[in-house]
């Protein structure tokens, strides 16, 4: 009788301190035209997503990690339908939740009239690299026209600075305003 009060206690606790439990769900996702700059490990540009009934709101959330088999082009708003994995042991400092493209609903092409905000330098952290020709984290070049002396300036003198964008094309903004 013991033994048996014993294998079952060693299965209960084996059980209740398993991580092999598998929580996954499928859920609608939308992806923003824009990808914005955040810091995770280092200074990074990030996906800008809505989820469930988030969908549709002003509210967005960053995805550091990306989708696993989705390309993003910029310019484009995706609605799409992915598979939501909850990672048991996540490396440190790595998300608990990984996403996976099950399918692309719809793509909707952003007219490149389209304004949007962009941090440039959040709490002294400069995501603006290049003298000559400035880009974002080295993959989205600026245009900056008659923008640049101001942008420079206060990238040098303000821990906290904005740009108002426009897209030329895939890899490359038109500053409008610096704040």
């Amino acid at each position: 009788m013991k033994k048996i009060l014993f294998l079952t206690l060693l299965c209960l606790i084996n059980y209740s301190c398993s991580n092999d439990v598998d929580e996954s769900e499928v859920v609608s996702m939308r992806v923003n035209h824009y990808q914005t700059t955040a810091i995770g490990l280092s200074p990074q540009l990030v996906l800008m997503v809505q989820e469930g009934n988030a969908i549709g709101s002003s509210e967005w959330s960053y995805l550091y990690e990306g989708i696993s088999g989705f390309d993003y082009v910029a310019g484009k708003t995706y609605d799409l339908t992915v598979k939501k994995e909850r990672i048991t042991n996540p490396p440190a400092d790595a998300s608990t939740i990984q996403y996976s493209l099950i399918r692309i609903q719809s793509t909707e092409e952003i007219d490149a009239d389209v304004s949007f905000k962009l941090a440039l330098k959040i709490n002294g952290e400069n995501f603006v690299t290049g003298t000559s020709q400035l880009s974002i984290l080295n993959e989205i070049d600026i245009t900056c026209t008659s923008f640049c002396e101001e942008l420079q300036t206060k990238l040098q003198d303000q821990d906290f600075v904005y740009g108002t964008f426009k897209r030329l094309g895939l890899q490359n903004l038109e500053l409008i305003s610096v704040e």
